[in-house]
């Protein structure tokens, strides 16, 4: 178990540092394997991305919305915005603090 999970913090390029190697093969093996993954772990995410567009775009297409199909950022405004509002309603609701919406899509914006 401790060998998978120092596989995913390698690939992930989390690396907590409780597992180290200790000799300079060991070392260059990690570098190697790392190098590797990192790149390995690139392409799965770009894959993914590529699907999750692929997704978006034929839903919107069959929805009779071009707009968004042609335009990314009218679609990621259109995200940004909705997010917003689930802040602003978070926030109400779960710490009890009133959020305006502009701090809210500020929020949503840099996070």
């Amino acid at each position: 178990m401790s060998s998978a999970w120092w596989a995913f913090t390698l690939m992930t390029t989390i690396g907590y540092g409780n597992v180290t190697p200790a000799t300079d093969g060991g070392r260059a093996l990690v570098y190697t394997v790392g190098f590797i993954s990192i790149i390995l772990f690139a392409c799965i995410l770009a894959k993914a991305g590529d699907v999750i567009t692929t997704i978006v775009d034929d839903t919107m297409y069959k929805a009779n919305c071009p707009i968004w199909s042609h335009n990314p950022l009218a679609l990621f405004y259109s995200f940004l915005c909705v997010t917003a509002q689930a802040a602003i309603h978070w926030k109400r609701e779960r710490v009890g603090v009133d959020m305006n919406f502009k701090d809210a899509y500020w929020f949503r914006r840099v996070d």
